[in-house]
């Protein structure tokens, strides 16, 4: 008899990850718990059902992909869910394990912090257990989080949020990058279409670089950098000390304080 995953929630992550697994034929059964599943769910294979309210189910491993503000709505219904052999796995920001465990009754509990590049099989997520959560646990856990890119294990709680906003933030950091680039190109004359594209293509190329490179960050961006020239003088302005080194240590402190907000909310 295969293992079943029961996920909650069927928004863009859990959609995502609902997709790369059933993707990679991994050896479990899933149900869906989703009162407005994304399109795209609906049409998947391989389901065992989709339930579009909340009911009881049996299930081996509950994955919570729920907005953390929803986590104190659902905790009725979700406790009709678990057992205590159920493995919980948490993607929920700011949301601490014994919370989880004191709302939910259960003890086996991972928090797993995917970001959104796992939708094609590039995301990095970091996990962090329970004490009373099982070897095993996190070796399933893993499993399930390699399909979808990179897994990184941290040692708690405390240390898990500050690197979620290099992780879990960073992509929209990135994403911000290129459509700051593209901005600044049409300021100054260039086509928007043609601004776009450079900005996507460039900031690929130089991800990609920076993944098969053995030099830092700092190495490969003084590599770009010749003395006295045009990038030498952009750099000037960015790294400025009011600028985004600054403006990135603001920026991890926001998001420090939101999780501690997320936590008790």
């Amino acid at each position: 008899m295969s293992t079943s995953i029961t996920l909650v929630g069927a928004g863009y992550m859990g959609s995502a990850m609902l997709s790369q697994w059933l993707n990679a034929d991994l050896p479990y059964t899933y149900n869906v718990i989703a009162p407005n599943p994304k399109k795209e769910i609906l049409n998947l294979e391989k389901i065992n059902q989709i339930v579009l309210n909340n009911k009881t189910l049996s299930s081996d491993i509950l994955v919570l992909a729920v907005k953390p503000q929803v986590f104190s709505t659902i905790i009725l219904e979700l406790s009709e869910l678990i057992s205590p052999e159920t493995l919980v796995i948490s993607i929920m920001a700011g949301i601490k394990i014994d919370r989880i465990s004191s709302e939910l009754g259960c003890q086996r509990i991972i928090r797993a912090m995917p970001n959104t590049p796992c939708s094609i099989g590039k995301g990095t997520t970091l996990l962090t257990n329970s004490e009373q959560a099982q070897k095993s646990d996190l070796e399933t856990t893993k499993t399930l989080m390699t399909v979808l890119g990179h897994v990184e294990t941290i040692a708690n709680e405390e240390t898990l949020d500050i690197a979620t906003a290099i992780s879990g933030c960073g992509p929209a950091f990135v994403f911000m990058l290129a459509e700051c680039m593209a901005q600044a190109g049409i300021s100054q004359g260039l086509e928007s279409h043609i601004a776009y594209r450079l900005a996507k293509s460039t900031v690929d190329g130089a991800a990609t670089l920076l993944a098969k490179s053995i030099e830092s960050p700092e190495t490969l961006r003084r590599n770009v950098t010749s003395k006295g020239g045009i990038t030498e003088a952009a750099l000037k302005v960015l790294m400025a000390p009011d600028a985004c080194p600054n403006l990135f240590e603001q920026a991890f402190a926001a998001i420090i304080d939101r999780n501690k907000v997320l936590a008790i909310s």
